[in-house]
């Protein structure tokens, strides 16, 4: 039962986590009206909250590991609420960042603590890849719900988004603290002084590495690329109503989630190399009908159908090739994931903000190169040494 107890507090921070952290990107141009800013600096601000994820992500989560769960979390949620609440009251450029800072520094461990927290109260690596698995449903599905929560927010105001999301991490916060005050497994904690050599430890692992690099490159391609940039690229071709793209954004979690269910019912298969490449290459022909949908709603619709559904198969089975490898530091394995996603996500965020391509193009573009970059990774695991 207390098993239980921790597998759902796992998916609370990784689900609310991710809600937090895709929160801004629909309140782009209310926020940049609002602020009587130009909506580059309020792009540059998602952008250090990503920036910011990835560095806490592996700063508090390695810390966890030194100084226990239950202090870095609470240290982690502090400042994640105090950031909520300081975006929502912004008046100015500055504290506008600020808040930024705040919640990228603070939100950014949570996913990571919560694969600790799984990865301590597995009984064995068939259920810790099973539990994963969940954790990548969840994943996806939070940015959806946080699109939801920010476009029914700007019927009213922009901040009460903000406001909302801090309520629900307070909550979060409260409930963490009760569950792990009852935690009856005490967490084996690392001296500070070998820390750097936990952190070889994970790096030396050749297929921890490849599928941390995997991990991180298909989840830019879909909260980053995808979910940014659908609203903006299918209004290009034709005038789409709130309730008929939520609609999308509903099929779009659905598809993905049936990714994720195939996965589960090949699990015994997932150990296998060519499983990957079967995977891509779905990926790279739904890629491929992107390219040559524009001015056609409905190709486009198909085509992105079609790289969720390879996504939703190919994250959690990355996921759980990555940690079946890793017997210790939990915490700097599960740092690292969250690391190569969110600084792969602010590194491409930088990128569609300095140049000048229009959000089909760029969607396009970066879909090609994250593609060819997972089928090289892929294909390394095929060299045995």
């Amino acid at each position: 039962m207390q098993r239980i107890s921790f597998n759902w507090l796992a998916y609370a921070l990784c689900f609310i986590g991710y809600m937090t952290l895709m929160v801004s990107p629909p309140l782009v141009l209310a926020i940049s009206s609002s602020l009587n800013l130009s909506p580059t600096k309020i792009h540059s601000g998602i952008g250090l909250i990503f920036l910011l994820f990835s560095l806490s992500a592996i700063f508090l989560s390695t810390l966890s590991d030194i100084w226990g769960v239950k202090k870095i979390l609470t240290i982690a949620q502090t400042t994640s609420i105090s950031g909520l609440i300081l975006t929502g009251s912004a008046n100015s450029e500055m504290t506008f960042y600020l808040g930024c800072i705040f919640i990228g520094s603070g939100t950014g461990s949570y996913s990571a603590i919560a694969r600790t927290i799984i990865l301590r109260h597995s009984s064995d690596n068939i259920e810790m890849k099973n539990t994963f698995s969940h954790f990548s449903m969840y994943i996806i599905i939070a940015p959806v719900v946080a699109s939801y929560l920010a476009r029914f927010m700007l019927n009213f105001d922009w901040r009460l988004a903000y406001y909302l999301m801090a309520c629900i991490e307070t909550m979060l916060f409260i409930t963490a603290l009760l569950i792990l005050s009852g935690d009856k497994k005490p967490q084996t904690l690392i001296p500070i002084n070998k820390i750097v050599q936990h952190f070889q430890y994970c790096l030396s692992q050749k297929q921890f590495v490849l599928n941390c690099l995997a991990i991180g490159i298909s989840f830019t391609l879909f909260m980053q690329v995808i979910l940014t940039n659908i609203h903006a690229a299918l209004s290009d071709i034709a005038k789409i109503s709130n309730s008929h793209y939520n609609l999308f954004l509903l099929g779009i979690s659905a598809i993905y989630i049936c990714g994720i269910v195939t996965y589960r019912h090949y699990i015994h298969l997932s150990h296998q190399p060519y499983v990957r490449i079967i995977v891509l290459l779905l990926l790279i022909m739904s890629i491929a009908g992107l390219s040559y949908s524009h001015h056609r709603t409905l190709y486009m619709m198909l085509s992105i159908y079609g790289m969720c559904f390879s996504l939703g198969f190919f994250i959690p089975l990355s996921t759980g090739a990555a940690m079946v490898h890793i017997r210790q530091a939990h915490g700097i394995a599960s740092a690292l994931f969250t690391f190569a996603f969110a600084s792969t996500s602010s590194l491409y965020a930088f990128i569609e903000a300095h140049t000048q391509l229009s959000s089909h193009q760029y969607m396009v573009n970066a879909s090609i190169t994250s593609s060819l970059l997972l089928l090289i990774i892929s294909l390394c695991f095929f060299i045995k040494k």
